[in-house]
């Protein structure tokens, strides 16, 4: 660590990420009752400076939005009131995204509405894949890793069929990952997509789970169900690659080699499938 000539303390950029320190944590002030929120003072580490972010009371939060709050380089937010479930606003350069509050017509629902990357929130959602970890853009929601973690994570509990033979078609609620590799020194990821099982009328077809990067190939799994079942359970296909700073989009697919019918989904319901990319 270096100093400033202020004696504010640097971190060296290197393979560091723009971070959330401490705090800076988003809840309504009366959920179902009323638009206001507030947030408690904390701390980010931008481009390797930590920047102190005073507390935020009772701010009265526009009707029907998804409202992006950003930190930037002097500590103050920006609030981007958004279209409910529509892509996701730029991020300014030199900021870092913290939270999407999610307003109804007259009130912060609950909980839920309050997004600060968690893999479980549910919203936004648009077209089937939900803003949970990252936006749409691949922006981190609420970074809390200087220098790995989680970097993007796309999930659903419903069970997916098609009839469809075409080789390579989107599985619904994965078919976007997106994410973002800062700039810096190229930095090494690992894709993981996961499926509690995959099944197919006809026996013995071969099912191929693919992780895409638009129409290339990064990786498959083939599973070949036989039996009275027709069930392969537990298939997953993982991806391990070094990229360059820049912006990255990966998805879910399959291709039926026998025309049928194919599932992918779960026995009990409830438990995701998912794709993720994470640093290694």
């Amino acid at each position: 660590m270096a100093r400033t000539h202020s004696g504010s303390p640097v971190l060296s950029r290197g393979f560091l990420n723009d971070y959330v320190a401490s705090g800076l944590v988003w809840s309504g002030d009366s959920y179902g009752g009323t638009l206001a929120a507030s947030m408690t003072a904390g701390s980010v580490y931008l481009g390797g400076r930590i920047v102190r972010v005073p507390a935020v009371t009772a701010r009265s939060f526009t009707a029907s939005k998804d409202v992006y709050v950003d930190v930037n380089p002097d500590g103050s937010l920006t609030y981007t009131d958004n279209t409910l479930n529509a892509a996701s606003p730029s991020l300014a350069a030199g900021s870092i995204r913290i939270a999407i509050i999610i307003t109804g017509a007259t009130n912060i629902l609950n909980v839920g509405s309050v997004n600060q990357g968690q893999p479980t929130k549910l919203l936004p959602i648009a077209s089937s894949v939900k803003y949970c970890v990252a936006d749409s853009l691949g922006n981190r929601i609420y970074q809390t890793s200087p220098i790995g973690g989680l970097l993007s994570y796309r999930f659903t509990t419903v069970t997916y069929t098609s009839t469809s033979t075409t080789n390579g078609v989107d599985i619904t609620a994965l078919t976007t990952m997106p994410f973002i590799i800062p700039a810096g020194p190229s930095r090494t990821v690992k894709a993981t997509f996961f499926a509690n099982y995959v099944s197919h009328t006809v026996a013995v077809s071969n099912n191929h789970i693919y992780l895409r990067e638009g129409s290339t190939i990064l990786n498959t799994q083939i599973g070949q169900p036989a039996g009275a079942s027709y069930i392969v359970s537990g298939i997953h296909a993982i991806y391990i690659a070094n990229l360059a700073p820049g912006s990255y989009d990966w998805k879910a697919s399959h291709y039926m080699q026998t025309a049928g019918t194919i599932t992918v989904g779960n026995f009990f319901g409830g438990y995701p499938n998912f794709i993720s990319v994470e640093y290694i």
